[in-house]
């Protein structure tokens, strides 16, 4: 591997994890403020509930294709099934 190209993966790992810990620090943020919303659910109109469901799926989805990505099928299986439990809610 040239010089050039040892250097261009070293900063791509750099940015890589960089860019891991800005999303762990943004997702323990957003955590934090889903918790502190918990007591307000009852509140929400039912469009409101429904997008935050779907949120939902659409994280588990994500996740599970990573899982899949990085080799844990069962992983990506289980919160394939977790997202289609609660699709089920939202085809009601």
């Amino acid at each position: 591997m040239s010089d050039g190209a040892t250097a261009l993966k070293i900063r791509l790992r750099k940015a890589l994890e960089t860019a891991r810990q800005a999303r762990r620090v943004e997702e323990r943020k957003l955590h934090a403020i889903r918790d502190g919303a918990q007591a307000s659910l009852r509140d929400l109109s039912v469009q409101e509930l429904m997008s935050l469901l779907e949120d939902e799926i659409i994280a588990w989805r994500a996740a599970a294709a990573e899982y899949d990505r990085l080799g844990y099928p069962e992983d990506a299986r289980r919160l394939q099934a977790q997202a289609a439990l609660v699709m089920s809610y939202l085809a009601d």
